[in-house]
């Protein structure tokens, strides 16, 4: 059975629920992977300084003379290119500064200023004890890992932006293709109606005025029409709900089809259906869906003809499927259009609402578990779509 209308707005809920919970999720792992390789860098950065503050200590007592110990000092000293470093007496007076920047590595002010703050946040300095006097060592942060700090926030930032902009854009999209659909439904209907309304319109003027001997005609044409009423308000009433489907020979709805369609056609169309009359192909279908597919199929291509040309059905069965290909020798489709021209809204026609073949597709695939596609097409050529419906065998008559 297909959803009722609330099974689907309580089904929309539980995406939405787990949507956010895998955002959620996704949000919290990246935050915990971004924390953990932050605090990996710390801690690195923290060695560093340790060993830079130790290769301070050991200049104050290393031999002069002795060129590989100072060389290698001062190789450790001069290898931090990143982490902002403070040198200050056991007073807490700038000696120096160091990767705040050009400017600012020799402006006391600033760099006093920042020993305030770090003092202030409680950050404990390394302590560079040569003996007679102390010195401290008070660092910050390297830019690298302050950016990596606030990455995540920033990446959720933009990742939230995205998703909102992506919903109201599909919300909007949604809500246009809804409202195409209702639309084009509305219309339709009152295409499918308007027919056999105006045929009975008809017969009523004419009963005003007819002579006794004509009732039985009257009556019979008036019955043709009234079925026609019957059998359209039954397909609409079919579309929502699961149809209950019967296997049966489809060459008859196909025939019958054909033959309305001819009968409404110009005098330079022809409708050629080979040899169907003889063959039999049994599918599981529901009826009025069916005969609504074939109509609406014949009609585009009738419209597709225009005044003159050749519509033709070929019915065909392969393992699986019963295939129904058919043609017409009308403007043709561009390759690029074959998908859309199922999708709701979509319509090359001046004054067509775009709908028909939407329904189509959705009755074949969804109530009768089958495949429509365009087989071939080129411009000026005409069209060749293709129905498979899943083969059956005969019902025996026992």
């Amino acid at each position: 059975m297909l959803s009722t209308k609330g099974d689907i707005y309580e089904r929309k809920s539980r995406w939405k629920i787990v949507l956010m919970i895998l955002a959620m999720l996704i949000a919290v792992l990246s935050i915990v992977f971004i924390t953990y390789v932050a605090n990996k860098i710390k801690t690195q950065e923290r060695q560093r300084i340790e060993r830079y503050a130790a290769a301070l200590e050991k200049m104050n007592t290393v031999d002069p003379t002795n060129s590989d110990d100072l060389t290698f000092l001062i190789d450790i000293i001069q290898s931090n290119k990143t982490i902002p470093v403070i040198l200050t007496s056991s007073a807490y007076e700038v000696e120096s500064g160091l990767n705040f920047g050009e400017k600012r590595d020799t402006n006391f002010v600033f760099l006093a200023q920042e020993v305030s703050k770090m003092r202030a946040q409680k950050i404990e300095p390394i302590v560079i004890d040569n003996g007679y006097n102390k010195q401290f060592v008070f660092y910050k942060s390297s830019k690298l890992l302050r950016l990596l700090t606030w990455f995540p926030w920033v990446q959720l930032g933009f990742v939230g932006a995205f998703l909102l902009l992506g919903y109201l854009v599909f919300s909007d999209s949604r809500q246009a293709e809804q409202n195409r659909v209702w639309v084009g439904l509305a219309k339709e209907a009152a295409h499918q109606l308007g027919t056999p309304i105006s045929g009975i319109k008809g017969w009523v003027e004419y009963i005003k005025t007819m002579e006794a001997q004509d009732a039985p005609m009257v009556a019979e044409e008036i019955e043709h029409d009234l079925d026609r009423l019957e059998r359209v308000t039954e397909r609409f009433s079919k579309i929502g709900s699961q149809p209950e489907l019967k296997v049966e020979d489809i060459i008859p709805h196909v025939m019958r089809n054909a033959e309305y369609i001819a009968l409404r056609s110009p005098r330079l169309v022809h409708i050629d259906v080979g040899d169907i009359r003889q063959m039999k192909a049994y599918a599981s279908i529901n009826e009025p869906l069916l005969d609504w597919v074939f109509e609406n199929l014949l009609k585009n291509a009738l419209d597709a003809v225009g005044g003159e040309g050749t519509i033709s059905i070929d019915v065909s069965q392969g393992d699986k499927y019963v295939k129904v290909d058919i043609s017409d020798t009308g403007k043709g489709i561009k390759q690029a259009d074959w998908d859309k021209i199922f999708m709701p809204g979509y319509s090359t026609k001046l004054r067509g609402w775009g709908l028909g073949l939407s329904l189509t597709k959705r009755i074949v695939e969804t109530y009768h578990d089958g495949k429509i596609f365009v087989r071939e097409s080129s411009v000026g050529r005409g069209t060749t779509i293709r129905v498979l419906l899943p083969k059956q065998q005969a019902l025996s008559s026992s």
